[in-house]
C-alpha cells in the first residue's frame, strides 16, 4: 500500500549525539481494508544542534522534505504533508540500543496510525538509492519518475547503450532516474529531447517571431484540474471554474494548457484562457456539458471584441467509442448551443471531431512532410476527413504539487495533444482577423491543410496568411 508514502515518515539517533545521518526501517499499520501492512522507510536527517531538517520516504529516490522538526532530549517530532493535503505527524523516541521507534498519525483523507521501527544505516546515502536491478525497457514505455510514487518502470539499473533511437520513443520526465552515462545512448540526450520537443514545429515559432502569438484572443479549455502558477501559463488564465473535480492538479491539465499557451511549447502563448476543470475519470458527460455552459455564460458577459472563440476539449464525452458511459446527449446539446453562439468546440469525439493526429519524423520539424499521419509505431487508421495536428514527440508542462514545476517528454502522445495545438493555431489568425467566424475558421483550416498520403496536415503559416 504505497499510498501511505504520499505522506512518508522516519527519524534519528542518540539525542546527545549528532542526529545527522541516514536511517532505514519499516512502518507497520492497519489499512482501511483491515489488513496489516508493513512498508519500507527511509530518512536522511541533518541536526545542527538547533534545527532538524531532512527528507523522508520509502527510499532515497522517492522522498520529500520534513517540516517543523524538533528534538527534545530523546524525543523527535516532525511533520510531512502529502500532495493530497494529508499531514503525517511523527512522534519518535531514540532507544538505548540506538534504534528509533514510535508512531505516525496520518490525518484525512487517510486517517491511519502506524508503528515506526528504524535503525542507523551507515552505508546509506541521501544522494542515491542502492543499485537497482535491470528491467527490460521497450520502445514507447513510460519511465517517468515521481516525487512520492514508484515509477511504472525504473530504467536506472538497465543498460540502454544499445537502445539507440528507442530513447526518443519513451515517455519520461526530469525526475526519471537514468543509468550512468556509459549505459546510455550517446545522442540525443534526454535533456536534448525535452528541448527539441518543446518546438511546436510547422513554422509556428517563425510566426511567433513576427509577433503572431494569439495575443489578446480569448480561448477556453475543459480538462482536468491544474495549478495556475505554472511558469508556462501563469497569468494567462483569466477565469477558473471547478466543475466537480474536488482536486488540485493532474497530469493532463497542465499538459494541454502548456501545449496551447505555454511560453516555451505553446502554439499561441499570447492568448487569454477561460479554464474549467472537469472530472473525466467519472466518465459522466454531464460535467463537461456543465463546464461548456459555464463558458457560454462567461462569454455572454464579455464585449463582442473580447468573446471566446474556441474551446479545447481533449476528451470524447459522447459518441461511438467514447469512454464516457453517462449523459453523452447532454454534451451533444451543449456543443450545439456553443456553435449557435459562434464558438468552435474542438473535441476528440467521432461526431464533432475535426482534428486528428500526425507525428514528427526526424528532428527538423519545419520542413514539408516532417509531420506524418497517425501515431508513431502504429498503423494509420481513418482520419482522412480530419485536419491532422502534431501529437508526438511533444514536451508538456507538469506540476503535481504546487510549486514543483517540471517537464514531461512524450515519445508517443495521444490525440489529446493535437486538440490544444489546433485551437492555438486558430487563435493566431484570430489575432490578425478577428472578423473570422467559427465556420470560416474550420473551413479555412481544412482548405489550407497540406495534402499528404494518408490525410491532410495542418499548415499554420498558410492558415494565418490565407487571403
Amino acid at each position: 500500500m504505497k499510498f501511505l508514502f504520499v505522506i512518508l515518515c522516519t527519524v534519528v539517533e542518540a539525542c546527545a549525539a549528532n542526529l545527522s545521518g541516514v536511517w532505514t526501517g519499516t512502518v507497520e499499520f492497519r489499512g482501511p481494508d483491515g489488513v496489516q501492512h508493513k512498508e519500507p522507510l527511509f530518512l536522511s536527517l541533518k541536526w545542527d544542534g538547533t534545527v532538524l531538517t531532512g527528507v523522508s520516504g520509502p527510499n532515497a529516490r522517492e522522498n520529500g522534505p520534513i517540516r517543523n522538526g524538533q528534538v527534545r532530549e530523546n524525543q523527535i517530532t516532525f511533520e510531512q504533508t502529502s500532495p493530497s493535503g494529508a499531514t503525517g505527524s511523527f512522534r519518535l523516541k531514540v532507544e538505548e540500543n540506538g534504534r528509533i521507534t514510535g508512531f505516525i498519525v496520518v490525518g484525512a483523507p487517510v486517517n491511519l496510525t502506524g508503528a515506526v521501527d528504524l535503525k542507523s544505516d551507515p552505508k546509506g546515502s541521501a544522494e542515491g538509492a542502492p543499485a537497482k536491478s535491470a528491467v527490460e525497457i521497450h520502445p514507447y514505455d513510460d519511465v517517468r519518475g515521481f516525487l512520492r510514487m514508484a515509477p511504472q518502470k525504473d530504467p536506472s539499473g538497465s543498460d540502454l547503450s544499445g537502445f539507440g533511437d528507442g530513447l526518443a520513443t519513451l515517455t519520461f520526465n526530469q525526475r526519471t532516474a537514468w543509468p550512468a552515462a556509459g549505459k546510455m545512448p550517446k545522442s540525443p540526450t534526454p535533456a536534448e529531447l525535452i528541448e527539441l520537443a518543446m518546438n511546436p514545429g510547422l513554422g509556428i515559432r517563425e510566426l511567433h517571431r513576427r509577433g503572431i502569438t494569439g495575443k489578446g484572443v480569448a480561448v477556453a479549455i475543459i480538462d482536468q484540474p491544474l495549478y495556475r502558477d505554472n511558469p508556462e501559463f501563469a497569468g494567462k488564465i483569466v477565469a477558473y471554474e471547478d466543475a466537480g473535480c474536488k482536486s488540485e492538479s493532474s497530469m493532463h491539465g497542465p499538459a494541454v494548457a502548456s501545449l496551447l499557451a505555454g511560453n516555451r511549447m505553446g502554439a499561441a502563448p499570447g492568448v487569454k484562457i477561460y479554464y474549467v476543470a472537469a472530472p473525466s475519470w467519472l466518465a459522466d458527460a454531464a460535467y463537461y456539458a456543465k463546464a461548456l455552459d459555464w463558458i457560454l455564460a462567461q462569454n455572454r458577459k464579455l464585449p463582442k471584441a473580447e468573446r471566446i472563440r474556441v474551446v479545447s476539449v481533449s476528451a470524447a464525452p459522447s459518441g461511438k467509442g467514447s469512454p464516457f458511459t453517462k449523459n453523452g446527449p447532454m454534451w451533444d446539446e451543449a456543443v450545439a448551443r456553443a456553435e449557435a453562439e459562434g464558438i468552435v468546440v474542438l473535441d476528440c469525439s467521432e461526431e464533432h471531431g475535426v482534428i486528428g493526429s500526425c507525428w514528427f519524423r526526424g528532428q527538423d520539424r519545419n520542413v514539408r512532410g516532417s509531420c506524418v499521419p497517425g501515431f508513431p509505431g502504429m498503423p494509420v487508421r481513418g482520419g482522412r476527413d480530419r485536419v491532422l495536428a502534431p501529437t508526438s514527440s511533444r514536451t508538456v508542462a507538469e506540476e503535481y504539487q504546487e510549486g514543483d514545476f517540471g517537464y514531461t517528454y512524450c515519445g508517443r502522445g495521444g490525440l489529446s495533444w493535437a486538440i490544444p495545438y489546433a485551437a492555438g493555431v486558430m487563435a493566431l489568425r484570430w489575432q490578425l482577423h478577428p472578423e473570422m467566424t467559427a465556420r470560416e475558421a474550420v473551413d479555412l483550416l481544412r482548405r489550407t491543410a497540406d495534402r499528404v498520403e494518408g490525410g491532410m496536415v495542418i499548415d499554420p503559416e498558410k492558415f494565418v496568411n490565407a487571403k
